[in-house]
């Protein structure tokens, strides 16, 4: 079921599918939406899954500018309301796994289980020149040119070796689905964000940490940070992927979903 939550402040796009007593909540990544998930969750139906665009993107309204991590907090927050879910699975992608981290150590009695999906542990230089680079490309050539520069990083290579022929579909596909002003709203927040040791200490769900051996904006020392900080988290690397594992292997991706539920249940 689709709708537009009009009396949200911004108004949130919703998509639910699927029935059963679990239910699954994912947090979208930077220029993601919930066209990038459907597929995946109407293949799941025997849970309950709750898709949103993050606000400024998707069919999501702006709101104020630029964007605190306490908004997207905010937003998933107004989300799980509405629906009425008491406890849910949260899986965060990259960006949404910084909000639903965020969100656990805001809201523990609300989070049964946590999943972040090629979510960064630090911010180092190389992150830091890269986000600011996407910002300057969006100002300078809109979407079109942010997705250009950033495609070869976000973008795994299973992905892109499919689009190997016509890498312009990818680029149309962000087009579509984003605005200048929205993503520039995003990342002028993200420049701002805390550290996750802010967050880490306040969570103590079960925790399941996934990323692709082959993503550039990831590696070995966001696992070392993860493991100090969240101890009994499970980290999981799927070596032959990148950013986007769980869209270049979805079959794989949701094995080691199911296996992780299963034994926390």
């Amino acid at each position: 079921m689709f709708k537009e939550v009009l009396s949200m402040k911004p108004a949130i796009h919703i998509e639910t599918y699927g029935e059963g007593s679990v239910t699954f909540v994912i947090c979208c990544g930077l220029s993601q939406t919930t066209a990038n998930w459907r597929t995946f969750v109407k293949n799941h139906q025997q849970y309950r899954w709750i898709l949103f665009d993050p606000r400024g993107q998707g069919r999501s309204t702006m709101g104020e500018r630029p964007y605190l991590l306490e908004d997207h907090v905010s937003d998933l927050l107004s989300v799980l309301t509405l629906e009425e879910i008491e406890k849910a699975i949260l899986i965060g992608f990259s960006h949404g796994g910084r909000v639903a981290l965020h969100f656990a150590a805001s809201y523990p009695e609300m989070v049964e289980q946590l999943i972040l999906v090629s979510t960064a542990a630090h911010t180092p230089a190389l992150r830091k020149v890269l986000l600011r680079s996407w910002y300057e490309l969006l100002q300078i050539g809109g979407v079109p040119a942010m997705a250009w520069g950033a495609l070869p990083s976000i973008v795994g290579p299973k992905i892109l070796a499919d689009f190997k022929n016509n890498p312009e579909l990818l680029v149309k596909g962000m087009d579509s689905r984003n605005t200048k002003q929205g993503l520039l709203a995003m990342l002028d927040g993200m420049f701002s964000y805390p550290e996750v040791d802010e967050d880490t200490a306040k969570i103590h769900c079960p925790t399941l940490i996934m990323r692709g051996g082959r993503d550039p904006l990831l590696d070995q020392e966001d696992d070392v940070i993860f493991r100090e900080h969240l101890p009994h988290c499970e980290i999981n690397v799927f070596p032959d992927c990148g950013h986007t594992l769980a869209l270049e292997e979805p079959e794989r991706f949701w094995l080691q979903v199911q296996k992780f539920i299963e034994s926390k249940q």
